[in-house]
């Protein structure tokens, strides 16, 4: 752009885009996902919220923010899939306590919504759930725990697939874990790697595909 100072030290842009712009501030930062924090690390990428992995092996990478009260909402964009991918969250402590995690839903206090059968895992069991998901579709999730009966619901391109009551045996504190095999996934808490609609939470934070369920917030240190 233009340098303002009179100078005309202005520089070309080559090869960005204004999806490249993150939308931090000093006092404000979206989640990401943490390069530090996995047994399973995939690759990272797009400032660390972009996962990929090439090999047929699971990988993933935890939020770097965990929550306990409140609603929130995140979505996952599938770029790549030539193998499996898994979206969902895992209790802290069930995180901090395994030593070889390969995907959320392993766990007993973990969830997850899988690709290739469309079903759900908890404590590595798997039942009937939603629809099955592939490269270009869009997974929410709502996160609620507020409520009485803590719950998550999954979204395929903006349609639940219906509320999960979340495990309770657990510290209650969540972490987003996403979870691929041979598959890229574009994790976006707010401020995406892909380019959004300009969907905004209740607060005014965030760059969604979809609208946030009304009372949803994305993953940031302002919210």
């Amino acid at each position: 752009g233009d340098d303002v100072s009179g100078n005309g030290n202005d520089f070309t842009v080559n090869n960005l885009t204004a999806i490249d712009q993150t939308t931090d501030t000093p006092t404000n930062n979206f989640a990401t996902l943490n390069p530090l924090n996995a047994s399973n690390q995939a690759t990272l990428s797009d400032g660390n919220s972009t996962l990929s992995i090439g090999s047929n092996s699971w990988k993933i990478s935890p939020s770097t923010i965990a929550v306990s009260s409140g609603k929130w909402y995140v979505e996952h964009k599938i770029s790549v899939n030539n193998g499996f991918v898994g979206i969902g969250v895992i209790d802290t402590n069930d995180y901090a306590n395994n030593n070889n995690i390969s995907y959320s839903g392993q766990t007993a206090n973990s969830v997850m919504y899988y690709s290739s059968n469309g079903q759900k895992y908890i404590n590595d069991s798997n039942t009937s759930y939603g629809a099955t998901y592939t490269a270009n579709d869009i997974i929410g999730i709502a996160l609620d725990l507020d409520s009485g009966t803590k719950t998550i619901t999954f979204y395929k391109n903006n349609a639940s697939q219906g509320a999960i009551n979340l495990p309770t045996a657990g510290s209650e504190e969540w972490l987003f874990l996403p979870s691929i095999y041979n598959a890229t996934v574009q994790t976006n808490f707010g401020n995406p790697p892909f380019t959004g609609t300009d969907q905004a939470d209740g607060n005014g934070y965030g760059n969604f595909e979809y609208a946030p369920p009304s009372g949803y917030l994305s993953l940031c240190t302002a919210n």
